[in-house]
């Protein structure tokens, strides 16, 4: 198995300690870009702790513990985790084999590595469709408000994740970092030059360079003209598993 270790800065090591001896949490992992490597200067710290149930920190709770700007702490329930059972808005099938493949353990059990990716079906890659849609409109509200950074984020994972939707339904794979799914989504042989344009300027827009407001609503179209309806069509004949693991029923 491929040893995964993170360089945390000498100040979050200091808060992780913190949080694993204050608060007992079973596990503490790294997520996100920084867990798979794909993370830029200004990249955020995603971490996700595990609790038993009777013994579960809240946000508020573990927000007490530092004042790191960029660093988000999160708390989930073991029980609940171990039965693929997270209460939270993100696609709950690709959210978890996320997790699950690109997290890394950084303090305590690795609950994680030691459970298989769950199996996802055509229905979850439609919950997905829809989910990036509206996370698109966030993006062209965001822009209206004059918050573009917000705008820049909405708008990259909305199309890449969107595309990464497609690539799991051609190819029956899970890219995990934004090269990756850059990289496969141009192998699909459909996607026509305005689609491939959406894609490299999410991919531009995530290096830094400005945000072209026009490719808001080009996004949406994508994702309602080009991704929901591919998949879609295929649940006409039936719900079925696109990618294999655990089974599970959300």
């Amino acid at each position: 198995m491929e040893i995964k270790e993170i360089p945390l800065p000498d100040e979050i090591a200091m808060t992780l300690d913190k949080i694993e001896q204050e608060a007992s949490p079973v596990s503490v992992f790294v997520y996100g870009s920084r867990a798979r490597k794909d993370y830029k200067e200004q990249s955020d710290f995603e971490v996700g702790v595990l609790f038993n149930r009777d013994k579960k920190w809240g946000r508020s709770q573990l927000a007490t513990l530092h004042n790191i700007s960029g660093l988000n702490v999160y708390p989930f329930i073991l029980e609940d985790f171990q039965q693929y059972k997270l209460d939270t808005p993100f696609p709950k099938a690709t959210y978890l084999r996320e997790l699950m493949a690109g997290a890394v353990t950084v303090r305590g059990q690795k609950v994680l590595e030691a459970m298989e990716l769950p199996e996802v079906m055509l229905s979850d890659l439609v919950e997905v469709a829809t989910f990036q849609t509206a996370y698109a409109l966030g993006a062209v509200l965001s822009a209206r408000q004059k918050d573009l950074v917000t705008a820049s984020i909405g708008f990259t994972k909305s199309a890449l994740f969107g595309a990464r939707a497609l690539v799991i339904l051609e190819a029956g794979n899970f890219p995990l970092s934004y090269d990756e799914i850059y990289e496969e989504a141009n192998k699909l042989n459909f996607l026509d030059e305005e689609a491939k344009a959406i894609l490299a300027h999410a991919m531009d827009v995530r290096k830094g360079q400005p945000l072209n407001l026009d490719m808001l609503y080009k996004n949406i179209t994508f994702l309602n003209q080009t991704v929901y309806p591919r998949i879609k069509d295929q649940l006409v004949s039936g719900d079925k598993v696109v990618l294999q693991g655990h089974a599970v029923s959300y």
